[in-house]
């Protein structure tokens, strides 16, 4: 009997070894009837699983770019889906000569973060399971978020499999499913392709189902429609701007999704609003969900005239202040194109010259005497991209550039100067040194008198400061909040990046710096191509990451036209300054919030609003 035994485990073991399964036994875990459902949750969020892994997927870490193993690992189940349950009762489960454990992962938001819950890493597999026990049956959709690939089974059936590499986004995935009556096993796979690892899962409720459809009709998800519409969505649904899913296809160039639309009887007859109406009841409902934004303010224009402004909820939620079209915002980084236009006004004035080597100004900063202006102004220096924490903090109020200078002289270099690209506060703080070195000027004062005057900017400046902790109050000042743990929190700190970051400005003024920058007034047109010519490293960057960056400024194209822009993050405060010169067009959006939300920000704002306004006015406006 006892030789019997052994064979048998012996038996197991080596089962184990050559196909990868697990050794099931009767121990059952503290844990095992934790991740249980009675029912769909009531807002529908799967929030807690019993987690298996980080199974490693290679042994050989040389081999873990290889596609090619990542998929076989990936069509690889290492447990059997239709012993799942079974699988949770076992003690320990041994997958490639390693024992695991399931373990409970339990989340309020539901979005298990698999690199903080169990240390899940790059090239790594982790499974999943749930009980969900039905009082009837019920048809419904699954959202399921994963970075990257997942497979989904429900009582041993596959369900679901996306090869997939990307972000986490709640509802990548949408699934029409059915749970029985009475138990249902739900077991997921997810892995790694590198980077981040994570996942979320969800019904999808129906009073959820026009946003899920207008967003997918966005971003083009095809088979998601599909998924929605058979489970009951509504085709000619409303979107938060006004618009029915098939005016959405048509504005987001989706025309695959035109064609589904239309072939599943979608009104085409739906008159479609003005472009006004439509921007404004996009903020008004961004507006209305508090946890977004306290407030936020937008400016349209085109051929150098106004076509649209508003604002829009609270500039300071304590005293119920409404957000003004002309109240005064921190702009945070749309600062560095005004710092990069006085350092090429310099060099058109001949008193410096873009290639000069910075050791010429400031030859107090380490390696001086190898970097260039122009690689500061392009973040091609390697200067490391700000200073640390403590530093930030004890800034002195009073800014004073050699006591700024003795700090900047402690920083490293992330690379050799011109080899590679990253963006560099710091580099902006040392350009503004050199505008005040080289003008006799300050920072503030040059701008005002080359820029700010001229183009009667009178309410663009730089807060003023007389401690630490507290600044100039400013005449119709917006406030800036973040959200922590559900709770909203104003921000009462000072950004102190000069020539990075310090500006404050309004939609009106920018709107008169972008007028003014492209009609030549700012700067000759020699020196606006020096400004808009993206920089290339030696390494082939930031182009090989699709990112093009010239002198203060960001160029690329969106939605097949040429795009000039910029935006600008502080705590509590996000800017995005869009410029589109083929059809002379600006956007400028402010929102009172950050760090803001997954999937929403200015940059996504302002990207919405420029769709709506560069479609073609002879197909339906």
């Amino acid at each position: 009997m006892k030789k019997s035994i052994v064979t048998i485990f012996i038996f197991m073991i080596l089962y184990t070894f050559c196909y990868g399964y697990q050794v099931v036994s009767s121990f059952v875990t503290n844990d095992s009837i934790s991740a249980i459902y009675k029912g769909i949750p009531g807002n529908g969020i799967f929030n807690k699983w019993l987690i298996l892994g980080p199974i490693q997927i290679f042994q050989d870490s040389q081999n873990s770019e290889d596609l090619t193993l990542q998929k076989v690992a990936f069509d690889k189940d290492y447990i059997l889906p239709s012993g799942a349950s079974q699988s949770v009762d076992t003690k320990k489960l041994f997958i490639r000569d390693s024992s695991y454990q399931w373990q409970l992962v339990q989340v309020d938001n539901g979005i298990i973060d698999l690199t903080k819950t169990i240390g899940g890493n790059a090239f790594a597999i982790t499974y999943a399971y749930a009980r969900i026990d039905m009082p009837e049956e019920l048809e419904f959709m699954l959202g399921v978020g994963s970075d990257d690939a997942v497979k989904i089974w429900v009582n041993g059936n596959l369900i679901h499999s996306n090869w997939a590499a990307r972000g986490l986004n709640i509802d990548n995935d949408l699934i029409h499913i059915r749970f029985k009556k009475g138990r249902n096993d739900i077991l997921v796979k997810i892995q790694n392709r590198g980077g981040s690892f994570a996942f979320t899962c969800r019904a999808v409720l129906p009073e959820q189902y026009t946003e899920k459809l207008i967003f997918n009709t966005k971003t083009g998800q095809t088979e998601n429609v599909k998924q929605l519409l058979e489970g009951g969505a509504d085709i000619n649904c409303l979107s938060d701007m006004g618009l029915t899913p098939l005016q959405t296809a048509y504005i987001f160039g989706q025309e695959n999704l035109v064609s589904l639309f239309l072939e599943h009887g979608a009104d085409s007859t739906i008159k479609m609003p003005t472009r006004e109406k439509i921007v404004d009841a996009y903020f008004n409902h961004l507006i209305n969900i508090k946890e977004y934004y306290p407030g936020a303010a937008v400016l349209i224009s085109k051929e150098g005239r106004i076509l649209y402004q508003n604002a829009y909820g609270y500039a300071n939620l304590e005293n119920d202040v409404p957000f003004k079209t002309d109240a005064k915002f921190r702009i945070g980084s749309v600062t560095k194109q005004f710092t990069a236009a006085a350092i090429l006004k310099l060099h058109e004035q001949g008193v410096l010259d873009v290639n000069d080597k910075v050791s010429k100004y400031i030859p107090e900063l380490p390696r001086s005497s190898e970097v260039s202006i122009h690689h500061l102004l392009t973040h091609s220096s390697g200067l490391q991209a700000s200073w640390n924490e403590d530093l930030y903090k004890n800034i002195p109020a009073e800014f004073k550039t050699e006591d700024m200078i003795g700090e900047i002289k402690k920083l490293k270099y992330v690379f050799n100067p011109g080899e590679s690209w990253r963006y560099s506060n710091m580099g902006y703080m040392v350009l503004s040194i050199i505008i005040e070195r080289v003008s006799g000027l300050s920072y503030f004062n040059f701008l005002r008198e080359n820029f700010f005057d001229q183009l009667r900017m009178i309410n663009t400046g730089n807060p003023q400061r007389n401690d630490l902790f507290s600044y100039e109050l400013l005449k119709n000042e917006v406030s800036g909040y973040y959200y922590e743990n559900s709770k909203i929190y104003r921000v009462f700190s000072l950004d102190r990046g000069q020539g990075a970051g310090a500006l404050y400005s309004t939609l009106e003024d920018l709107f008169k710096w972008n007028e003014a920058v492209f009609n030549n007034k700012v700067l000759s047109r020699e020196n606006l191509n020096v400004a808009f010519k993206p920089v290339q490293s030696n390494d082939g960057s930031p182009g090989k990451y699709g990112l093009y960056y010239g002198c203060g400024w960001f160029i690329d194209k969106f939605n097949g036209f040429k795009r000039v822009h910029h935006g600008g993050a502080l705590d509590g405060y996000e800017s995005s300054l869009n410029r589109y010169p083929d059809k002379n067009m600006s956007i400028i959006v402010f929102v009172n919030r950050f760090p803001f939300p997954p999937g929403i920000n200015a940059g996504i704002i302002s990207e919405e609003i420029a769709r709506i306004y560069l479609w073609d006015s002879e197909r339906g406006f």
